[in-house]
């Protein structure tokens, strides 16, 4: 989320998985070990591209409710899910 800024996220302020989604198709992912989370605001990226150990190729959004189309993505690979808690 600290990376993912001009994408609109705001560190443990709030933000969307698609923005930070969005943010690592140019940027390579580091491991938690190596870029572990911490639970407080942090104002600047500190993520090392040289330990980037995957990237994101794309993403969908299933929209909500739709089980059937979310049972095709999880079969091609990870999926993210988020509850609105509002």
């Amino acid at each position: 989320m600290d990376c993912s800024f001009a994408q609109g996220n705001l560190s443990c302020g709030g933000g969307l998985m698609e923005s930070a989604f969005t943010y690592l198709e140019g940027a390579a992912l580091e491991s938690e070990e190596d870029y572990p989370y911490e639970e407080k605001f942090v104002f600047s990226c500190g993520a090392d591209p040289a330990k980037g150990v995957a990237q994101v190729t794309g993403f969908k959004q299933v929209p909500a409710n739709n089980s059937d189309e979310l049972l095709k993505y999880i079969m091609l690979g990870p999926v993210s899910v988020s509850i609105e808690a509002d």
